[in-house]
């Protein structure tokens, strides 16, 4: 009976600490990735919900049709983040845009984030005329 341990058994051992400690440190990784798109996902969220807040308190009459861009670096607080907001005529009848207005405008932002690679985040609602 052997009272030390062979070089074998050493390698051996080695490998598989090297591996588990492999899986360990791309388990973290990864965890920081999907932290990373939850919070450019939360903060859109939080972007998206004020501009549809600022439009909801303006008058109709007052709310322009358009694309409106707020590219990167443009929002104060929030450089990485870029806001588009566009605002249509709605006819209910057809769902699609319409030519004449209907009393009814289609408003989306979509916000945009770069955690790697560009995601977004879309908010979309429909106001009418008092």
């Amino acid at each position: 009976m052997s009272k030390g341990m062979t070089l074998i058994e050493i390698v051996i051992g080695i490998t598989i600490i090297s591996f588990g400690v492999v899986f360990i440190i791309s388990s973290f990784s990864l965890g920081m990735r999907i932290s990373g798109t939850s919070q450019g996902n939360s903060v859109g969220l939080f972007l998206a919900s004020e501009k549809m807040e600022e439009i909801h308190s303006l008058i109709y009459d007052e709310i322009a049709e358009g694309v409106f861009v707020e590219d990167f670096g443009e929002i104060q607080g929030f450089e990485g983040h870029k806001r588009e907001t566009e605002i249509t005529c709605f006819d209910p009848e057809s769902g699609d845009e319409c030519q004449e207005d209907s009393g009814i405008k289609k408003v989306k932002i979509s916000v945009f984030f770069k955690p790697q690679e560009e995601k977004s985040v879309d908010l979309t609602a429909l106001i009418s005329k008092k």
